[in-house]
């Protein structure tokens, strides 16, 4: 049995598409990692939350999602930019989501979740 969190792989359109959802009111923190597997097209995504489950949803100003590069882009020191990995503190949230567009006709990108909790 594995120890790591199942990685999907998701299309995605170049219009906002929901990318993964998840009620997360019994977590703490989740750790979302996105790859961008498109040679050509940029992700641009961010993350929207709700506090209660009646609300509607809340873009979040957390940036780290909103410019993934193609896949195997790297910056001048050979860092990768085609994949973002972020923690989430979720300690006051009831339903989290990442949405998200790709520059062009549309592509994939792969998405992992790890979660942590019990909320205090």
């Amino acid at each position: 049995m594995s120890l790591d969190p199942p990685v999907v792989t998701l299309p995605v359109a170049p219009t906002a598409t929901v990318v993964w959802s998840a009620d997360v009111r019994r977590l703490g923190l989740c750790t979302l990692q996105v790859q961008n597997l498109d040679a050509s097209q940029v992700f641009a995504g961010f993350l929207q939350r709700k506090v209660a489950g009646e609300l509607g949803w809340s873009t979040s100003t957390m940036p780290d999602f909103s410019s993934i590069q193609p896949a195997g882009s790297l910056d001048g020191d050979g860092n990768p930019l085609d994949a973002v990995t972020a923690d989430v503190d979720v300690e006051g949230t009831a339903e989290l989501r990442l949405v998200g567009r790709m520059s062009g006709a549309g592509g994939d990108v792969s998405v992992s979740v790890r979660t942590s909790g019990p909320k205090r």
